[in-house]
């Protein structure tokens, strides 16, 4: 039987990355103590962290429209 390679696409895997560090913020209004919390996490520096990912995030998504 003939084993098949899979090769592990580096930007592929930091796209998730991307995604599940955005996802926690994607919650909704009905769960106010998780958003306070998530809220005082939020530090400057996190905050342009997560902002500047998401724009790589929105340009790799535009380059496979």
């Amino acid at each position: 039987m003939k084993r098949r390679k899979f090769i592990v696409n580096r930007n592929l895997i930091s796209i998730f990355v991307i995604i599940d560090l955005l996802d926690p913020l994607n919650i909704e209004a009905r769960y106010p103590s998780y958003k306070e919390k998530l809220m005082k996490s939020l530090t400057q520096e996190k905050c342009i962290t997560l902002i500047e990912q998401t724009k790589k995030l929105q340009q790799w998504i535009k380059t496979k429209l």
